[in-house]
């Protein structure tokens, strides 16, 4: 049996998550056809028709529930960015839902954000036990390598250098 199935902004926003939506359509069946009148990144208001899938009903109802798990989430995350982002330059941390890492920060993309960092490996982070150690904020900054990793450091406990040197990033500054 064929279906149709609308997608409904069911408030305003930034809509999010359209191309994982096709990935998921078209790993549940190839077949099903999706159109949306919207993209990732734009706004809609309540009520808005802005995306259908058409073909085989079971199909559709397989990847209804992942599609709208996955859009509704990162509508979300893009809708508060961007209205986050009206006041200033947003950036995410790495602290996300596990396994979701890669969605969380691509969601922040598509309300206009910028990503920070991945993980632990990819910025030094200065923390207040740095700072006692190195003797206060001063001595902790110069003893940050800028040039190459410094794993001499981390036994200090003293932070690591790592490819990202244009942000430093003080823990409960």
């Amino acid at each position: 049996m064929e279906a149709e199935a609308y997608f409904l902004a069911k408030e305003d926003g930034i809509v999010g998550g359209i191309a994982v939506a096709e990935m998921v359509f078209n790993e549940v069946d190839p077949a099903l056809k999706v159109e949306w009148s919207k993209q990732d990144g734009d706004s809609v208001h309540k009520g808005l028709q802005f995306g259908k899938v058409h073909e085989r009903a079971h199909n559709i109802v397989l990847a209804e529930r992942v599609v709208l798990d996955f859009m509704q989430r990162m509508s979300g995350i893009a809708t508060l960015t961007k209205m986050q982002h009206i006041l200033h330059t947003f950036l995410e941390n790495r602290k996300t839902a596990p396994g979701l890492r890669l969605v969380d920060k691509w969601a922040v993309l598509i309300g206009g954000g910028r990503n920070h960092r991945m993980g632990l490996f990819d910025m030094v982070m200065i923390k207040d036990s740095h700072i006692s150690v190195a003797g206060g904020v001063t001595n902790a900054l110069k003893s940050v390598d800028t040039s190459k990793p410094d794993p001499e450091g981390s036994k200090r406990g003293i932070g690591l250098c790592f490819t990202n040197k244009d942000v430093l990033e003080l823990d409960n500054a």
